[in-house]
Parts: C-alpha cells; sequence; structure tokens
C-alpha cells in the first residue's frame, strides 16, 4: 500500500468511524420543551382562581360551610361552590352522569375547572396537588377526569398533615397522566363535598405541564447521504 493509498483508506476509515458516531448522536425531543398548562384560559365553575400553571378550588359555597370560622377563610374567589345534588349542575359544567361523582357517598356540591386539548400518544399532562380539608367524617375528595373517567386524587383519609388555616391536608403531591392514543380529550380537576354542604374541602394545583412525546431524530441518514452524494460526484467526475 502507497503513502497516498493509506491517507485514502485512513482517511475513509475516520469518515466510517465519525459517521458511526454519530448514528449515536441523537438530537432527541426527550428533551423537548414542557409546555405550561394555563389554567387561567379553562373554564371555571364554582369557587376557583387560575393562573399559569395554577389553580385553587373549593367546596365553600359562602353558607357559613365552616361555623363559627367565616367563609373568607376558606373560599378562594368570592364565588361559592356550585351544586351537584339536588341539581346536578357541576356534573353537567363536566359532562358527566348525575352519579359519576358520587364515589364513597354522594356528591352534594363542589367546583371545577375544564379544558379541551388535542394530544399524541405518548403526550404527558403533570401537576403537583394538595388537598386541604376541615371535614372529619364525610369522605370529600379531589379528582381528575378524563373524558367521562374519573379518578380521585385524595380524600379526607389521605389528608394527615396539620395546615392553617383549612383543619389538614395531605402535602405536596405529584400526578402524571399519559395520553395512550392521539386525539381529542376532555380534561377537568375538580374537588366536591360529599353527603352534606358542611365543612370546606379544598384543591390547590401547581406546577401543570404538558410534555410533547419524544420524537428522537439521528443524524446518521442525513450525513450518511451526504457523503454518498459526495462520493458519488466525484465517481461522476472522474468518469466524465
Amino acid at each position: 500500500m502507497t503513502i497516498s493509498q493509506f491517507i485514502k483508506h485512513s482517511t475513509l476509515k475516520a469518515v466510517v468511524l465519525s459517521l458511526a458516531s454519530f448514528g449515536g448522536l441523537v438530537i432527541n425531543n426527550a428533551t423537548s420543551f414542557a409546555v405550561q398548562v394555563n389554567f387561567s384560559s379553562w373554564q371555571s365553575f364554582g369557587d376557583v382562581t387560575s393562573r399559569a400553571g395554577q389553580a385553587n378550588l373549593t367546596t365553600n359555597a359562602l353558607q357559613s360551610d365552616d361555623f363559627p370560622q367565616p367563609d373568607t377563610s376558606f373560599n378562594f374567589s368570592g364565588t361559592p361552590a356550585g351544586e351537584a345534588r339536588p341539581t346536578p349542575n357541576l356534573q353537567n359544567f363536566l359532562g358527566v352522569t348525575g352519579t359519576a361523582l358520587d364515589i364513597g357517598g354522594v356528591a352534594f356540591e363542589g367546583s371545577a375547572i375544564k379544558n379541551t386539548i388535542t394530544a399524541q400518544a405518548g403526550d404527558v399532562f403533570s401537576f403537583n396537588y394538595n388537598f386541604l380539608t376541615n371535614e372529619t367524617s364525610k369522605p370529600d375528595y379531589a379528582f381528575f377526569l378524563v373524558n367521562n373517567t374519573v379518578t380521585k386524587l385524595a380524600d379526607i383519609t389521605n389528608a394527615s398533615n396539620v395546615s392553617s388555616p383549612f383543619s389538614k391536608e395531605t402535602g405536596n403531591n405529584s400526578f402524571t397522566y399519559t395520553f395512550s392514543t392521539p386525539g381529542t380529550y376532555n380534561l377537568a380537576l375538580g374537588v366536591v363535598d360529599i353527603n352534606d354542604y358542611n365543612n370546606t374541602s379544598a384543591l390547590k394545583v401547581s406546577n401543570a405541564n404538558l410534555q410533547p412525546v419524544p420524537e428522537p431524530l439521528t443524524i446518521l441518514g442525513s450525513l450518511t447521504a451526504l457523503g454518498f452524494g459526495v462520493g458519488m460526484r466525484q465517481r461522476f467526475r472522474k468518469q466524465a
């Protein structure tokens, strides 16, 4: 092998190795940017305050729910929570049946936010939440809803931490939901009073994000095609 041939051989080998190493170099949108959820653009029902990434909801109906403590200590917005019984206003807002929220008892009142989004398979909706309550026996709870499926996030049995001004809370927890198929989804978050109208319960949501499904892109194919194109051009030039 001549020096010239050796140089050409070594150069070709280096190019191949470089391309091979690029095969492991992925432009990975797994680091794709999570989009903060702007709850202020969601529809609301009852006692709700919201902004980007955060929402606060209670079951307080401004009817001396926590007497002798004032409603203003527990109602976030100045708007009363809405009925779930006898008129299913909350259920109608969510687009579910009149008994869909009767988990552990009968839903009497509550508050909720909702929105419709388009998601791809693998997209992830995530948030942190804290359930707070003054309830001592009735199983008030907070929920997350996807289309017509209600998932309980927490109820009074999970609230074991001392809180203020509420009696107790769960503390901060995280929740994630991964969309299994592409499509349009109705999402909602809410909190309900079970079996009576007394004693306020609340849901605080924070750090809400929608993470798009990662779309890794390898540049090996592009570099290989580029190298092949250059090589073929040189070959045809020599033949000409």
